[in-house]
């Protein structure tokens, strides 16, 4: 085993010494310096590298980032929007961070389905660009062709082939009055975009939210922060998983006469959840 050896410069990522250490990375996963996100991120696209690394959820935004979006360089991975980080006092402050990534993950987006169609009074058109203003990302309309202005949590579920992204507008105005920032986007024709969720998978969704929102925290205190399946492997090397990224289970599914009480819940990690699928499985049971 090779040992450790003190860099010779300061570390500055752009240094000679730490580009030739980046050359012999297989995947890059960091947490670059924020203020410098704007040159780390080309520079790991630039040596084609793997990587995974935390980044303001607003660096998207960027113009030497976005296009990077639109030529699948990157995309955001498996995020809760928000982390918190411990600073040098010993106090928390909560980042409205995500990882950026070009690792494929079971969450990238299929697509955006598209229920809504335009709309003159909701869709208004911005007094300083010639584009509509679509005010959530579920309201963009089935039967527009022009450009869209939309909020930027829209990058969540880009898919470069239903839409492509046009501009960034700082400041769009509506009547006078300035609204918040927004990508600028236009439809790509050809694109089928996935069905909706049906009415009776839309009322599970929410009564399964309902059932997640008022027990997660209990479950989680009694599980220690771990996946329910004693022998998910990721138990083993990780100290607790966060709350964002495990799943209600019932131990026995609905479907099978489960109940909705706390001794039928469980929380699992998203590969063990989709592994048990409809399965009854508590215990020292093998999902």
């Amino acid at each position: 085993r090779e040992r450790e050896k003190p860099l010779i410069s300061d570390g500055d990522f752009r240094s000679k010494e730490c580009i030739e250490l980046l050359q012999m990375c297989d995947i890059v996963c960091t947490n670059p310096p924020f203020s410098l996100f704007r040159e780390y991120l080309p520079l790991l696209v630039k040596h084609n590298k793997k990587f995974l690394v935390l980044g303001n959820y607003s660096a998207a935004t960027y113009s030497i980032i976005r296009p990077m979006f639109s030529d699948r360089k990157v995309w955001i991975g498996a995020s809760p929007r928000s982390m918190d980080f411990y600073l040098p006092n010993g106090k928390m402050k909560t980042v409205n961070a995500v990882w950026y990534t070009n690792l494929a993950h079971s969450y990238q987006p299929s697509g955006i389905p598209l229920e809504a169609v335009y709309n003159e009074l909701q869709n208004p058109k911005y007094d300083n660009y010639d584009a509509i203003e679509v005010s959530s990302v579920k309201d963009i309309p089935r039967d527009y062709e022009g450009l869209m202005g939309v909020p930027i949590t829209f990058m969540d579920k880009f898919n470069p082939r239903q839409f492509e992204i046009v501009d960034y507008l700082h400041s769009p105005f509506i009547e006078g009055s300035e609204k918040f920032k927004r990508f600028i986007i236009k439809a790509k024709p050809g694109f089928i975009p996935p069905k909706p969720p049906s009415k009776t998978v839309v009322e599970k969704r929410k009564r399964k939210a309902g059932l997640r929102k008022q027990h997660l925290m209990n479950l989680y205190a009694k599980q220690d922060g771990k996946c329910a399946n004693p022998k998910c492997p990721h138990n083993e090397y990780q100290e607790y998983f966060h709350p964002d990224f495990m799943d209600l289970d019932h131990i026995v599914p609905v479907s099978k006469g489960g109940s909705d009480e706390l001794d039928n819940l469980q929380l699992l990690c998203r590969k063990c959840n989709n592994k048990k699928s409809d399965k009854t499985v508590q215990g020292n049971s093998d999902i």
